[in-house]
């Protein structure tokens, strides 16, 4: 019978693969035990998670919903990159980006939604 040298280490990295998933699971339950809506957070990370392994979801809107979810527990999503693929990893940057970006949407809304309001008056 001839050896294959690479079944072993698949084995091992499968292995890997799901103590680090538990590992961040219970990352993200201690990280929000003190928060109003964690079993939401949870749970809604969960779901996300099952669509993503449905195919529902493609890698960059698992990404998006992961980082939207976590929104300023930068750990979280920095840890999340232990279960992308090469190229789709998360960096710093690309948080601090998104976070620009949606404070001015969400700054223009509410600048939208006050002239709505001064307009009605």
């Amino acid at each position: 019978m001839a050896s294959q040298p690479g079944r072993p280490q698949e084995a091992n990295m499968r292995e890997l693969k799901v103590e680090d998933a538990l590992l961040y699971l219970d990352q993200v339950k201690m990280e929000f035990q003190h928060v109003q809506r964690k079993p939401e957070i949870y749970n809604e990370f969960l779901e996300i998670m099952k669509n993503f392994k449905a195919q529902t979801i493609d890698t960059p809107g698992v990404i998006q919903k992961v980082s939207q979810l976590f929104r300023g527990y930068n750990k979280l999503i920095l840890g999340f990159n232990t279960f992308l693929p090469e190229g789709h990893k998360i960096k710093l940057e690309d948080i601090e980006r998104n976070e620009s970006e949606l404070a001015a949407r969400e700054a223009a809304k509410l600048e939208q939604q006050k002239q709505q309001q001064q307009q009605q008056q």
